[in-house]
């Protein structure tokens, strides 16, 4: 099917405001001279003088149009500007700030530019409708001046904007320049940044934009110490996204000073007066994950955020919105780091929001040669609300950022398992018991996509836990994986196999082997193979690639039942903290990227004890196929799950339980891009004609690939079971959609009434429920949209799925 054009909801706005944002960091990257203006305000007569936003903490806007830099003040008031040199020439634009009360209730205000008392300049006056006043003017060499504004004081709420002054040593100063430093800070040799970073060597290159991504680097050189601080920067052209990274290299024969407190992250926006931030938990097998909350910032609260343990979603979710509501604008913000990160949100007195994160614990010393990367920092810019916000985040992930095969979006997928799950998985199984499951399943009518092969397929043992040999136990499967896998494929069904290389369990083979490859911990008798050991992780990489091409596997499903801190952190000595888990995310990240680069196809399914490592760089070579080891059966909670998840990323997967019985609310609670079936095929007793059933519109409802769409919540989150909990999918170039409802066990409400987002107004839509026969209404969109859709319900749980589509 053809996708959606994904930047097609992208404002020319938001693009504007990204982009300044860009200027921003590679002015303060590439300037080697800062000067700074002094800025008084002599009076004032309401409120606090503003820098880079208005007077009331509103982006600076003039007659609709919005401006980053300038200064927000009242009538009437006196500034003062002072530089350090001559001014030769000032320009800039002025007028009264465009907002809800200034059109209600502001008159006409004068502007001046004086020096001492004489006027040097004047406008004429001006109200909210006028357009902006335009300054360019000669100032003789003068080193300060004054900025007046005259006028009745009812709400005069006056702005300066993109204010210039021409310094006789050929510097511009930009006045009302908010403080964004270079979105990143650190301290070397117990010196912060911001103290000598202008003054190091700068290297500048930008490449042509290549699929909608212009690659910006900046290289400064400490010249005393010969470190490298190499700034990556995406500039993505369709979407109001600006990403980067950060390397430090070591390129001298010495030591480096201590590196310590990196943040990759670090910089204030102010939006507005009422800034709320949404934030979800992670996985960590309870009712909980995946939780959203909406807290204030207005009055100066902190939030902390970290991942336990080191798996980067374990308990906590690297991904955040940072709303101004009352504005409607905000910020997305994401972190990419599968180790252990940390970031604070912090809110200041004026209504700015202060943001910092990195990994979180480094202090360091650079070894000769050595480098290390920071995480990956996301800032997405929108405007409007909340659910648009989100859909902007779904669209740039699959334009730029979900794994591709032969340039297409992973399809959707009907899997069966048959092992024994949470118990000896596959450790019981043969190459023929798994033939002959899957022929049965096959005699039953089910068609598959995927064969899911999950663990204990090695030698363990009996025990599937005792990992760290990486070959087939011949014993069980004496034509290997490729028996399977050739078998299914010749039934146009791909295989998926299971593999968890990272922990190593006594007395296995690389436990044997390679000791120097394995990180110890006083806290756990396993081992961790260190994937920041060249060694180790070429072997894994070599070693994995040949067993997927020998035994022809379409998906690697990777897990990591172990929580690395511990083993990173006593690894580390006292100068060389956080050394060690920098290396290894680096080693993780490029041995999935080889996976990929040497074998295309390939789709690699991220499993981290369910879903405790789906961080963004994560989620850009890898889907999440299994997103959590809590009880499976909990519908209500898998449903809660799916609201949560759906914000976020358009493609996971949901195991269907009971294994013991047939059940239609279940089996609609799991519908997911990828849904795994867990059915032991021999039962006689399970009512195969349902499943059949069942599975045949699984299949009609995902060939849509709906979750490809956008995506919007219709109740609010909830996992009791007493509610109703709905969303709805919307195509808008197509003008369809679906949308699941759910019934829940002990809801007493028979119906509920859904409005519906996205549609177009004056078209008319046709709804009807997704069920043979079922009765087609046709209603307006705006109708759907203001007065909603009611669906009824008879029984307890249900689950109810509508289709619609454009009449």
């Amino acid at each position: 099917m053809k996708e959606m054009n994904y930047s097609y909801i992208v404002k020319t706005e938001e693009l504007k405001i990204a982009k300044t944002f860009l200027e921003n960091i590679l002015g303060a990257l590439t300037t080697d001279d800062i000067v700074k203006p002094e800025i008084h305000c002599i009076s004032q007569d309401w409120g606090k003088l503003q820098t880079g936003v208005s007077v009331t903490r509103r982006p600076l806007c003039l007659k609709g149009k919005i401006y980053s830099t300038g200064l927000g003040t009242h009538a009437e008031s006196k500034i003062l500007i002072r530089l350090p040199r001559r001014i030769l020439r000032i320009t800039g634009l002025c007028g009264v700030d465009d907002n809800p009360e200034t059109r209600k209730n502001s008159r006409s205000l004068v502007f001046s530019i004086e020096m001492k008392e004489r006027k040097i300049w004047e406008s004429n006056p001006l109200s909210v409708d006028s357009e902006p006043a335009e300054i360019d003017i000669p100032a003789n060499g003068i080193q300060e001046f004054f900025l007046c504004v005259r006028g009745p004081i009812t709400y005069a709420h006056a702005d300066w904007v993109n204010l210039r002054a021409y310094l006789e040593n050929g510097k511009i100063v930009e006045i009302g320049k908010p403080e964004y430093f270079c979105g990143f800070g650190f301290y070397y040799d117990d010196r912060h940044s911001t103290e000598f970073f202008h003054n190091w060597k700068i290297k500048e290159k930008s490449c042509k934009e290549e699929n909608g991504i212009i690659c910006h680097t900046i290289t400064k050189t400490d010249p005393q110490t010969s470190l490298d601080v190499i700034c990556e920067i995406k500039e993505y052209t369709k979407f109001p996204v600006i990403e980067w990274r950060l390397k430090f290299e070591n390129r001298s024969n010495r030591t480096t000073p201590l590196l310590r407190d990196v943040k990759s992250l670090d910089t204030t926006f102010n939006y507005g007066i009422f800034p709320y931030l949404h934030y979800w938990t992670g996985d960590y097998a309870q009712p909980d994950g995946y939780e959203p909350f909406c807290v204030s910032l207005a009055h100066q609260e902190i939030f902390n955020f970290s991942p336990v343990g080191g798996r980067p979603t374990n308990r906590a979710w690297p991904y955040f919105n940072l709303e101004w509501q009352e504005e409607h604008r905000g910020i997305i913000v994401a972190i990419g780091w599968p180790g252990q990160w940390l970031a604070c949100f912090e809110g200041k007195e004026d209504g700015a929001v202060h943001i910092s994160a990195g990994q979180q614990n480094t202090h360091f010393k650079l070894l000769s040669g050595e480098h290390i990367y920071s995480p990956t920092s996301v800032l997405m810019f929108y405007q409007g609300d909340f659910n648009r916000s989100q859909n902007l985040w779904r669209r740039w992930m699959m334009a730029h950022n979900m794994p591709r095969m032969k340039g297409k979006l992973p399809s959707q997928m009907l899997a069966a398992y048959c092992g024994k799950v949470g118990t000896s998985e596959m450790a019981l199984e043969t190459e023929k018991s798994q033939i002959q499951s899957f022929n049965m399943y096959r005699k039953r009518g089910i068609k598959l996509d995927l064969w899911w092969i999950d663990a204990g397929w090695y030698p363990c043992n009996g025990i599937w836990y005792q990992v760290g040999t990486w070959d087939v136990d011949k014993k069980r499967f004496p034509g290997g994986i490729r028996a399977i896998s050739d078998y299914c494929r010749k039934k146009q069904v791909k295989t998926i196999v299971w593999f968890e290389p990272e922990r190593v369990y006594p007395e296995t083979w690389l436990w044997n082997h390679h000791p120097e490859w394995l990180l110890k911990s006083t806290k756990n008798s396993n081992r961790l193979l260190n994937l920041g050991n060249t060694d180790a992780r070429k072997w894994l990489t070599n070693h994995i690639i040949q067993f997927i091409k020998k035994h022809r596997i379409n998906v690697y499903r990777q897990d990591f039942n172990i929580d690395p801190l511990p083993f990173w952190k006593e690894n580390d000595t006292p100068d060389r903290q956080g050394i060690t888990e920098n290396h290894y995310v680096e080693g993780y990240l490029t041995f999935w990227n080889e996976l990929r680069t040497k074998i295309p196809d390939l789709l690699i399914d991220s499993c981290a004890s369910g879903g405790r490592r789906n961080d963004l760089e994560t989620m850009k070579l890898a889907v999440p196929l299994h997103k959590t080891d809590y009880n499976y059966a909990d519908n209500d909670v898998k449903q809660a799950f799916h609201y949560s998840l759906y914000q976020w990323f358009p493609y996971f997967g949901a195991l269907l339980w009971p294994f013991d019985n047939v059940d239609s609310y279940a089996f609609f609670s799991s519908i997911a891009p990828a849904t795994v079936l867990n059915y032991d095929p021999a039962n006689v007793k399970l009512d195969w004609k349902l499943l059949k059933n069942l599975t045949e519109k699984w299949r009609a409802i995902t060939n849509t690939l709906y979750f490809y769409t956008d995506y919007y919540p219709l109740t609010p989150y909830s996992r009791d079971d007493d509610d109703w909990i709905a969303w709805q999918f919307h195509n808008p170039e197509k003008h369809e959609g679906i949308i699941q409802a759910f019934r829940r066990r002990n809801c007493k409400w028979s119906s509920i009434c859904l409005k519906l987002q996205g549609l177009e107004q004056k078209l008319t839509y046709t709804i009807s429920e997704f069920e043979p026969h079922s009765k087609t209404k046709r209603i307006s969109g705006k109708k759907l949209m203001e007065s909603g859709v009611t669906i009824f319900s008879r029984k307890t749980p249900e689950a109810k799925i509508l289709i619609y589509r454009k009449d």
